[in-house]
């Protein structure tokens, strides 16, 4: 799905009914941005040795990784665009506007990968578990869906509302966030004021949606901010 949305091709995982060997290495650069940011905290000294800590093959996973998304939108570039446009279209239509190079695409390209293929799965996996605990809720969802239409020409793209279907993915987001990891920000010149808190200029603030989501009785109350200076 994402390789059609972004690239405008398919991975071809399902027509070859096996993974593509492109998921395998984004699991381990995950796995290297993991042992990357370990060894940070642990000191930004040690951190230049990090490429000598990390196991090799995860090393390599993350390599790869870059290696891949430049291949990949540099055959995206030399496609061209089809009459079906993709998310790269919008992106290859700023390139010289911007003055992106090859690997600044490929930045890019990285970013489209990672975040809409593995948090898409990751959240597929938790609301199908999620659902399989709940029967009430799986078959209210299951009447919901099946019983809206009668035809598949009765489907459209505002025709296909259905709010519990929405109540029920936006739970499964607040149980189970498909990126734990924290969402660094540092303030701006002259300060912010971030959810009625007031940030001075050059504070980092990280977000952890985790804790958020799980772990605040009041949600709406509680500042969702973590500052450092």
């Amino acid at each position: 799905m994402l390789g059609e949305l972004a690239f405008g091709e398919s991975f071809g995982s399902v027509k070859n009914r096996k993974t593509d060997s492109w998921i395998t290495t984004i699991l381990n650069q995950i796995k290297f941005l993991a042992y990357d940011a370990a060894v940070y905290r642990i000191s930004p000294t040690l951190w230049k040795l990090a490429p000598y800590l990390v196991p090799k093959a995860v090393t390599e996973a993350g390599v790869n990784h870059v290696k891949q998304s430049k291949a990949k939108i540099l055959h995206r570039i030399q496609k061209g665009d089809s009459a079906r446009r993709d998310f790269c279209s919008y992106i290859l239509e700023k390139k010289d506007e911007l003055g992106l190079s090859e690997w600044n695409l490929a930045a890019y390209a990285q970013v489209l990968i990672v975040a809409g293929s593995e948090t898409t799965a990751t959240t597929f996996t938790a609301l199908t578990y999620y659902l399989c605990r709940t029967p009430q809720v799986y078959q209210r969802l299951k009447d919901e869906v099946r019983g809206r239409f009668q035809t598949a020409d009765q489907i459209t793209s505002l025709s296909a509302t259905f709010p519990y279907l929405t109540a029920v993915i936006n739970e499964a987001l607040r149980i189970f966030p498909p990126v734990p990891v924290a969402s660094p920000r540092v303030a701006p010149k002259g300060g912010a004021m971030v959810a009625g808190v007031f940030v001075p200029e050059g504070v980092g603030l990280i977000s952890i949606s985790v804790t958020i989501t799980n772990n605040l009785a009041d949600n709406s109350r509680c500042p969702p901010l973590v500052c450092y200076a």
